[in-house]
């Protein structure tokens, strides 16, 4: 098989990529150096905009139901049995609504992660090759060519092979990154160097009341000990401060010794852990995340402090916003400066995310066992990112704000813009074309633009002029939804994709549509709102400016 991309790392990021290239009918070739997949429970926390990414891809029932809701902290003095507090993270998360169905975080463990975005990926025909390394590559102005490292049984070959572009989503310590002379400034957190890893406890430590443990504080010697939902005895540790060293690394009986201390817990014993390694926090991320026809994502292109549970999230969030675009421009229905798009939008997003998670990060640090600073807030659970102001979407509505809000926002309540999430509404009613269920996430879909046109009184000559826009472009592209206001009588049939009723006004409340105005919404595959206009020319404006 012919493969026009090449994707360097196959965690969740570069699974996540591949996926969505899949669906889109472009099977991109992914490698990964490790031969084994990693285990290990890091980058647990899956936020709600990842949950509405899967739901998208088609993964988020398997993600579902392995996962599981993240547990109270439960606090103990060190060598105490007796907790002193008990603290909810997710205590500010706004409860569900029929725009937001997906308000809490939840926890699966990356090595599930990538088991699950595996078999998914394999449905789609798509493989991970195991054992190969990037090893150098040259791009020119129409191609890259890649020199490969294959580490076979019993002999370690090369191969050349020529791509359409590539992607890097290898990691921290990312070859691509380093080949590309990208800057990778920022700083080490070497005070709070820590110790991660997975242990199978046995003793008087229950996993019947799935508590997130914590022994100590994070400001100055703390055990952190979280459980593993569905797998017996696991847990998952954290060791900070002067213990956090080289002996319990290496030495069974210094970590026994360890944690029957921290717990006062003299009956607590575990095997050999699955693994154990050190961790240094480092807040670092490129000065820009293209070069070219090469291209960097999750952490090869940012890395930041594990509070918060931002990093996978953020890799995850990167694939999505580029898979759409370059199956786009690989198959030749947009243009490659569609691809500036990516860099324009993902660099500033993540410049406010290392921000937001470093001054989090200190606070936690800091504040001991303040339940103040353990609570998250509604910026990190990724429904208020937005693109809003950036070159690649469109809003032509009036009386727009001049200012552009943060791009790490919280959820908007206020006004809905081009660059926001598109927002969730239920309750549609079905006049012509098929409907699956009642809700809005269920028409749009991650390999094409769903075209919102909330119709307004006398909105049928310029529902027609729509229709007939789209039909110049190549079948498949575009989804186009006729809204009809709930107390519409009747609908001239102009030839939408799909004639709906917002039967109890959601949809019109979700996009702040005013009572019987003319709206049309482009709801871009990756679930953004890439342009709000009011009629059919400010929509080819979009489509002109998005390069199709």
């Amino acid at each position: 098989m012919n493969h026009s991309v090449l994707i360097v790392g196959a965690g969740p990021t570069g699974l996540i990529l591949a996926i969505t290239l899949a669906l889109n009918g472009v099977h991109a070739r992914v490698i990964e150096r490790d031969t084994t997949r990693k285990i290990g429970q890091r980058g647990a926390g899956i936020h709600p905009r990842s949950l509405e990414m899967h739901h998208f891809l088609g993964t988020a029932s398997d993600i579902l139901s392995s996962s599981s809701q993240v547990p109270l902290m439960v606090a103990y003095p060190i060598g105490g049995t007796v907790p002193i507090k008990t603290m909810d993270m997710l205590s500010d998360a706004a409860e569900p609504s029929d725009a937001f169905p997906k308000t809490r975080a939840v926890m699966l463990g990356q090595e599930k992660q990538i088991e699950i975005l595996t078999a998914h990926l394999s449905k789609l025909g798509g493989v991970v090759e195991r054992g190969i390394e990037l090893v150098s590559f040259e791009q020119s102005s129409n191609q890259v060519v890649a020199l490969l490292k294959c580490c076979g049984d019993e002999e370690v070959t090369e191969e050349r092979a020529t791509f359409d572009y590539l992607v890097g989503t290898d990691g921290a310590h990312s070859q691509t990154r380093k080949q590309l002379g990208l800057s990778f400034l920022g700083e080490t957190r070497k005070a709070q160097q820590m110790i991660i890893g997975d242990v199978y406890l046995r003793g008087s430590l229950s996993q019947d009341q799935p508590f997130w443990r914590l022994w100590g504080d994070m400001s100055s010697s703390f055990l952190s000990l979280r459980p593993v939902a569905g797998t017996p005895n696991l847990f998952f540790l954290l060791v900070g401060g002067p213990e956090a060293s080289q002996s319990i690394l290496s030495d069974h009986e210094e970590l026994v010794g360890y944690l029957r201390k921290m717990t006062g817990l003299p009956d607590l014993d575990c095997d050999k852990p699955a693994w154990l390694s050190p961790y240094t926090p480092n807040v670092r991320m490129v000065d820009s995340f293209r070069e070219d026809r090469v291209f960097v994502a999750g952490d090869a292109a940012h890395v930041h402090s594990p509070v918060g549970g931002q990093g996978l999230n953020s890799g995850a969030q990167d694939a999505f916003n580029l898979g759409w675009k370059l199956a786009l421009v690989v198959k030749g229905l947009a243009r490659p400066p569609l691809l500036d798009s990516y860099n324009a939008e993902r660099l500033p997003v993540i410049a406010e995310m290392l921000q937001l998670t470093s001054a989090l990060h200190d606070k936690t640090f800091k504040a001991g066992l303040d339940e103040q600073a353990w609570k998250r807030g509604s910026h990190l659970d990724q429904l208020g990112v937005n693109y809003r102001g950036t070159p690649f979407v469109l809003d032509e509505i009036e009386g727009r704000p001049l200012s552009i809000s943060n791009c790490y926002d919280s959820r908007p309540s206020g006004v809905l813009m081009a660059g926001d999430r598109a927002p969730d509404a239920s309750s549609l009613i079905p006049i012509r074309g098929i409907l699956t269920s009642d809700r809005l996430f269920d028409i749009f879909n991650a390999t094409r633009h769903t075209i919102l046109v909330f119709t307004g009184e006398q909105g049928d000559l310029e529902a027609s002029l729509v229709v007939q826009l789209l039909k110049a472009y190549p079948p498949g592209l575009f989804k186009s939804v006729g809204v009809l206001p709930s107390d519409s009588s009747t609908s001239s049939d102009v030839g939408f994709d799909l004639v709906v009723k917002d039967g109890q006004g959601n949809g019109h409340k979700a996009y702040k549509i005013p009572s019987g105005s003319a709206v049309i919404v482009v709801v871009r595959p990756d679930g953004v709102i890439g342009a709000m206009v009011t009629n059919s020319d400010g929509l080819r404006r979009y489509l002109n400016l998005v390069s199709f």
